[in-house]
């Protein structure tokens, strides 16, 4: 059994009170020290929303499933994107959403670590499925909030849960008996009723912390794999093992807007750092790739300059959505970062040395690792050192996108 994190017990009296803002402010810190700790980033995410926070909800999740795809953890991305779509509007959830997050974990197959064979929903075998039975069982499995309190259940051979986060102590005994042994489910873990048990049982659930399950339905698991063309088999590998795979934009799961389908196209922008010129480009669109110039960088974000005519012609593609950045630092690959349009600035700057045709574009990274941060500060501090530092007259203070912004 897993030793509980300190931070974890102190949540649990605020948590049975409803103090949700207090859970908040206990995970955050954490969140910040350990931000690829997943079960904590979903509990935060989730006291968020329950603390009339969406926004910072909605932030929490999409990092939550980017980070799930680096970690090769599907049954915390599927989570990720069923919170996704709890807060966005119903106009905004694609129907590709599922299929994109198959082919994404499809592409990781070669990093696939070795599965229990006795695992009631190996990730194996979800992947294993043509795209859409992947999409259907997906989308019809559910995220059991089971809180603090104890649940008494019908047992269910057909049931399946995962725990996402939390702690659950779990048994099965006849109708009125207690006497049975219980098990105790730690993160990812599983809660399975053996078939021979649950025509007779009842399923005990007892958190022993804040808790969630991500549940699935067997019977349609069997069935989906009983339909699936014979020719069906493994997922195949990637080409090649790149860090991070590229969906079709067109089924991107992360974009953060609510445009219709029809309007998804995929954003680009490349940037040099010693050139400082930046180009952005929309993917299916007629306006062609514009020119513009770095203002400012930092591992929170970047600013970007454009003529201010470009820019309005596409300011109602741009604001709020997520766009791919690749930085060219020098001395390596490019960066490839998933960021957010914070802002889009078309009014004329009144402080700073920006050309008046000049408008400015916003960008937050959601996802930095720590060796891609290492990087960015490496090439600010290199160029600082040899008297070529970003402008600060023209990007300086106005256009940082601070950690404070980002975390906001």
């Amino acid at each position: 059994m897993k030793p509980i994190p300190s931070h974890w017990l102190r949540l649990v009296e605020p948590y049975r009170n409803a103090d949700w803002l207090e859970c908040a402010d206990i995970l955050r810190p954490m969140v910040d020290q350990y931000p690829d700790d997943l079960g904590t980033r979903l509990l935060y995410g989730v006291l968020c929303v329950a603390a009339d926070q969406a926004g910072l909800g909605l932030v929490q999740f999409e990092k939550l499933l980017q980070l799930s795809v680096g970690q090769n953890d599907l049954f915390r991305a599927l989570a990720a994107q069923k919170q996704l779509d709890r807060l966005r509007p119903a106009g905004s959830v694609h129907d590709k959403r599922f299929v994109a997050i198959h082919q994404w974990f499809c592409s990781l197959a070669t990093r696939r670590g070795h599965e229990s064979d006795d695992h009631p929903v190996p990730p194996r075998a979800l992947l294993a499925l043509p795209p859409a039975a992947f999409h259907r069982l997906a989308e019809q499995a559910a995220i059991d909030d089971l809180g603090m309190a104890p649940h008494d259940l019908d047992a269910d051979s057909d049931s399946a849960r995962i725990v996402l986060y939390g702690r659950v102590r779990w048994s099965v005994a006849p109708e009125g008996d207690s006497s049975l042994i219980s098990v105790v489910a730690d993160e990812l873990e599983p809660i399975a009723v053996e078939p021979e048990l649950a025509s007779q049982g009842r399923l005990a659930l007892v958190p022993e912390l804040p808790s969630a399950c991500l549940r699935f339905d067997l019977a349609q698991l069997r069935s989906e794999q009983e339909n699936a063309p014979r020719t069906q088999s493994e997922p195949p590998p990637a080409a090649a093992p790149a860090g991070r795979p590229v969906p079709d934009p067109l089924f991107e799961p992360t974009a953060a807007t609510a445009p219709s389908l029809e309007r998804r196209r995929e954003t680009r922008a490349s940037v040099s750092f010693k050139t400082r010129v930046a180009m952005l480009g929309l993917a299916g669109s007629r306006v062609a790739p514009f020119e513009g110039r770095l203002l400012n960088l930092s591992p929170a974000g970047l600013g970007l300059g454009f003529p201010r005519a470009e820019l309005r012609a596409v300011r109602e593609e741009l604001e709020g959505s997520l766009l791919t950045v690749e930085i060219e630092l020098g001395g390596g690959e490019p960066l490839q970062l998933m960021s957010r349009v914070r802002w889009v600035q078309l009014a004329p700057q009144t402080r700073g040395a920006l050309p008046e045709d000049m408008g400015v574009l916003g960008l937050e990274f959601i996802l930095v690792s720590a060796r891609e941060r290492t990087r960015i500060e490496g090439v600010l501090i290199h160029a600082a050192r040899a008297g070529q530092p970003l402008d600060a007259g023209a990007g300086g203070e106005d256009f940082t996108i601070g950690e404070a912004d980002s975390a906001a």
